[in-house]
């Protein structure tokens, strides 16, 4: 199964912050919000595939050893 790349998911971070700074000056305010709550997401998301991504290379370095 391919995972996305750390940076695709804070690019998608990026991309929900801005269209919430969109909306909020809309006054689009539950939209805003929702997408604050995506980009908060997406950015969690980020650090645990950092961190699946750390522990695949560790291991690796382990069994070579």
């Amino acid at each position: 199964m391919s995972y996305p790349t750390p940076e695709a998911l804070r690019a998608h971070a990026e991309h929900a912050r801005k269209m919430a700074d969109e909306y909020m000056a809309e006054g689009r305010l539950e939209l805003a919000e929702r997408r604050e709550e995506d980009a908060q997401w997406y950015e969690i998301m980020a650090a645990r595939e950092e961190r699946r991504i750390d522990r695949m290379i560790s291991e690796r370095q382990m069994e070579a050893a």
